[in-house]
């Protein structure tokens, strides 16, 4: 008898991933590529182009499928000329199995993290901290969007002391 198969995480990816565009295609390349085991680190890439990388933040995101089939994942992001992060808060998220509840369900602590992190990260992008993302309605969206706005508000507290 054989063990059962481990469920695939392209769902995961696909939710993560901001073009929605040719998602069988790239479904198919994940499959072929075998990437459930790297799904925590595509994840934290996207999440690192898209504050990072100059063209995905003017919305130049290649397809689903062309970041799969291209390993895209090995891309470094492209800053623009005045912003970026240091290299010591260039580190993705990590994942700790830990969830919290919230009011609405259940947010993994990995997911409040990433969005604290995306908040400084947009911080050192200069960009305002009325952008932050809508996520989500109820208790999940505002607990997402409060961790955005608190890592944005850590990095401008720490550009001002360290301009003082």
């Amino acid at each position: 008898m054989q063990p059962p198969a481990a469920p695939c995480r392209f769902e995961e990816f696909w939710a993560a991933y901001p073009n929605k565009k040719g998602k069988q295609e790239a479904e198919k390349t994940w499959r072929r590529k075998k990437l459930d085991d790297r799904c925590d680190e595509l994840i934290a890439h996207v999440a690192l182009m898209g504050a990072n990388d100059d063209g995905w933040l003017r919305g130049y995101v290649p397809m689903g499928s062309t970041y799969l089939n291209q390993a895209r994942w090995e891309d470094v992001p492209r800053e623009a000329a005045r912003a970026g992060p240091s290299p010591a808060q260039s580190s993705p998220p990590s994942r700790p199995d830990a969830s919290l509840r919230t009011g609405g369900g259940v947010i993994a602590q990995y997911e409040l993290e990433r969005a604290r992190q995306t908040g400084r990260w947009m911080r050192d992008a200069h960009k305002d901290r009325n952008a932050v993302p809508l996520y989500a309605m109820g208790e999940d969206g505002l607990a997402l969007r409060r961790a955005w706005l608190a890592g944005y508000d850590e990095r401008d507290e720490q550009i001002s002391r360290n301009r003082g």
